[in-house]
């Protein structure tokens, strides 16, 4: 095999894989993640049927579908709901992707309410204090218990490594909290009909991807105890002395599948390529 047959040879080979190969791909890859968010919009009710929990209204469809009870004495109600990230890669671009969360949301019965709504800022840096963590967007005093309740609360972050969205997380984050008074929230996050007749609530949004029901009971731990927090002015020991701030990171997601294709297909392609010109060439 001469030269200019080698570099046809390559040349073919480059036109198939980028209209045969990449195409697959890309279509294989949006199937599977349609496939898995389809699957992980039903997440809270496998956690309710594993805990125990009842369905809280008539719904058409399981993904809008609450489910909650009792949790320690405190009412809490959770349902599933897709959101879309954003994504900064090195070279300045950004990428929006779909992610689907579990939304957490527990009564708590603070003294006061007068407007409260204290919420985690949506921030790429790792927040040092309270203040560049939550915005208070109320007159009403918050105590110190609570705030280092809160900030431990975010400071836990989410759990590492590969997902079964197709992401694949490198940090640790900070995790969003809310604390909201009844008055203040929107049916597009709780109607009213859930959890009637409260004062106000803790919201937390997890990812769906990965949480089990172990993992499920521990994030409702942490949230009652940061309502013991709000109610009693003292700090539980599970969230004492943890408002050290977690190492630099945004937590951000990775889709594994340009991994598998740089780490498995193109060297696969590439032995072929090999194979194939040694079988030519003798």
């Amino acid at each position: 095999m001469n030269s200019s047959d080698l570099w046809n040879f390559f040349v073919i080979a480059a036109l198939g894989f980028s209209f045969c190969i990449v195409p697959l791909l890309v279509i294989g890859t949006a199937l599977f993640t349609l496939n898995s968010n389809t699957t992980l919009r039903k997440t809270h009710q496998q956690l309710a049927q594993a805990l125990g929990y009842r369905a809280l209204n008539q719904a058409k469809n399981i993904p809008s579908t609450w489910y909650g009870g009792m949790y320690q004495g405190r009412r809490v109600a959770f349902t599933t709901f897709a959101s879309t990230y954003r994504t900064y890669g090195g070279d300045g671009g950004s990428r929006i992707g779909v992610t689907v969360k579990v939304r957490i949301v527990m009564e708590v019965n603070p003294s006061e309410t007068n407007g409260l709504n204290v919420q985690c800022k949506d921030s790429t840096r790792i927040p040092q204090t309270f203040e560049a963590a939550f915005q208070a967007g109320s007159d009403t005093p918050i105590s110190p218990a609570t705030r280092d309740a809160m900030l431990a609360f975010a400071y836990l972050g989410y759990p590492t490594g590969f997902k079964k969205d197709m992401s694949l997380r490198f940090s640790r984050g900070v995790r969003n909290l809310i604390l909201v008074e009844q008055s203040r929230i929107t049916d597009s996050t709780l109607r009213e009909e859930i959890l009637p007749d409260a004062k106000a609530f803790l919201i937390h949004e997890h990812p769906a991807a990965g949480l089990s029901t172990d993992r499920f009971k521990a994030l409702l731990t942490e949230l009652d105890a940061v309502a013991q927090a709000i109610g009693t002015d003292q700090v539980p020991a599970l969230l004492a002395g943890k408002t050290i701030p977690p190492r630099e990171g945004s937590g951000r997601y990775v889709p594994w599948i340009f991994f598998g294709i740089l780490f498995g297909v193109l060297p696969i392609f590439l032995c072929l390529c090999v194979v194939l010109y040694t079988m030519l060439a003798s």
